[in-house]
């Protein structure tokens, strides 16, 4: 209950490792399994669209970048994903007294497996309520999937800790409604890309339009694949609008939540390439070139950061020890970008015993003595984190300026 997230996924997990074990390949195999179910599930469920859209949906969710690098990872961002995905090919894309039971079962497993699964599930039933539901019996399955979906939820605030981080009184930080667009276009659009955001405004505006357009030629706009683009588009742009608003008060937003997307973007942009291929036989060759230089260009930048993070010189090990061994009789600051790995290592070697506080960049009033450890801060939040260290004379005891790890984690001491 002191989790942040819905419990099904360690529930999983936990059963995985008594069948088994818990080596890292072993844990890691969950995660390879999902992500292996989510291409196989995207391929049967497209290629009764075509060769064409089938290729361009698996190309970009293979090649995205959360995909491979969350692929490997022991959390529940590969099985989210999976999830997505399976809400999003057994949507009805038709308007049906008959609402499929297995679309209402994907949007409560979503919504029991991470936040975000219960966001896209909620958005897609708000746009199976309004478009497709027909009949009050298919409009009442509708509703009861979404109110047995908000029962975790309620049992978290009314028990759990989760209502303790919420009005911002957590790690994730945000802007506002530009900073939930900057995480969402990350889930599509290399981070470290020059004018990433303006890209992803630019694409989804594309991608509007565009759908918009074949949607009109009267050889493209009865296509099951059209409507199923129209649809996946419509659910996207819902949920960033969603997260949007919640983030205005409660910040929840972080780029790798943003992964239940991919599968909607993949189906956006390859209902827009068939739609265009049919009406524009000249161009499509062109098209589905440009497509494939793109995907190979993100697959190159996937292969990195994978490659990045198994060459990690981060001691994360090291910087809790020293921390911990500094910490007698101070108060005991974290200040993280990505949260979680801190509190994991902090929990470890104290045994559950330290008490942490939330360190805030420009915001929090340090209580003397105090030992503050650092981790993962962006490079705009580091000049202002030295800021803050200097005002308060701070101590750097981790790492030593010669350390490997280039100064991503490490401790300050103030007296």
């Amino acid at each position: 209950m002191d989790d942040v997230h819905p419990p099904i996924y360690q529930i999983l997990l936990k059963f995985w490792i008594i069948a088994f074990g818990a080596d890292e390949v072993a844990t890691r195999l969950l995660s390879w399994t999902f992500s292996a179910a989510t291409l196989y599930l995207a391929f049967k469920a497209t290629k009764k669209h075509g060769e064409l859209f089938a290729t361009c949906v698996l190309l970009i969710i293979a090649s995205n970048g959360y995909f491979a690098f969350y692929g490997n990872e022991v959390r529940s961002y590969s099985m989210l994903m999976f999830c997505s995905t399976l809400i999003l090919f057994t949507t009805p894309t038709e308007k049906s007294r008959s609402i499929s039971n297995i679309f209402l079962l994907s949007c409560l497993l979503a919504s029991w497996v991470h936040y975000f699964g219960l966001l896209i599930a909620a958005a897609t039933l708000l746009y199976c309520l309004i478009f497709m539901a027909e009949g009050a019996q298919a409009r009442i399955k509708v509703m009861s999937t979404g109110l047995a979906m908000i029962i975790w939820p309620l049992h978290h605030i009314t028990n759990g800790s989760v209502i303790g981080k919420s009005g911002g009184d957590f790690w994730i930080e945000s802007g506002g409604f530009i900073d939930t667009m900057r995480f969402a276009s990350s889930a599509v659009i290399p981070k470290d890309l020059p004018y990433s955001g303006f890209i992803f405004i630019c694409l989804m505006l594309c991608l509007f339009f565009g759908l918009l357009y074949i949607s009109a030629q009267k050889n493209s706009n009865h296509m099951p694949s059209t409507k199923l683009g129209i649809q996946a588009f419509a659910v996207w742009a819902g949920l960033i609008l969603i997260v949007g608003l919640i983030d205005r008060h409660t910040p929840m937003s972080t780029g790798r939540n943003f992964i239940v997307t991919v599968p909607f973007f993949a189906v956006s942009v390859a209902s827009v390439v068939k739609g265009i291929s049919t009406t524009h036989l000249r161009g499509s060759m062109a098209l589905m070139v440009f497509l494939t230089v793109c995907c190979a260009f993100l697959l190159t930048k996937s292969f990195e950061e994978v490659f990045r993070k198994s060459q990690s010189a981060e001691d994360w090990r090291g910087a809790t020890q020293v921390a911990l061994e500094n910490s007698s009789g101070r108060d005991f600051y974290v200040v993280e970008w990505g949260g979680g790995i801190t509190d994991h290592y902090v929990r470890k070697f104290s045994s559950d015993e330290q008490v942490v506080n939330i360190y805030k960049v420009g915001k929090t009033k340090i209580i003397r003595p105090a030992v503050i450890m650092f981790a993962r801060l962006p490079k705009k939040t580091v000049d202002s984190f030295l800021i803050d260290m200097n005002d308060v004379n701070a101590l750097r005891i981790f790492p030593k300026e010669n350390s490997k790890d280039g100064g991503r984690v490490g401790v300050y001491t103030v007296n």
